[in-house]
């Protein structure tokens, strides 16, 4: 970093401090004299919180398109037990009271519920 600034570059970089795990972005801008003596400016700016929240928010995001999904496949799964309730009620207007099948198709009723 320090010969990029003093050939009048700009750097920037992202590190983490191995004393208290916190992360910095650090950059550092040439500044040129007049008499042609080069030296920099440093900013150090704390993002530690910054990533932190940027991590919730990916997470968050994450549960919501799990939620997305998982309310498309409820609907979609709704669809096709409607059609197995609707052909085993018609199914069972057509069956005699007592008889064996019809007592089979209102355990699909029950199995659907």
């Amino acid at each position: 970093m320090h010969d990029k600034v003093h050939a009048s570059e700009h750097v920037e970089l992202d590190i983490v401090s191995p004393k208290d795990n916190r992360s910095y972005h650090v950059s550092q801008t040439p500044i040129v004299h007049g008499d042609g003596s080069v030296s920099k400016m440093t900013v150090f700016r704390d993002t530690t919180d910054f990533i932190k929240l940027e991590s919730q928010l990916r997470q968050a995001q994450k549960m919501e398109a799990i939620g997305s999904l998982a309310g498309g496949i409820a609907h979609d799964f709704n669809n096709v037990l409607f059609a197995i309730i609707g052909y085993t009620e018609l199914s069972m207007c057509d069956l005699p009271e007592g008889s064996n099948a019809r007592k089979n198709l209102r355990e699909v009723l029950k199995a659907t519920d």
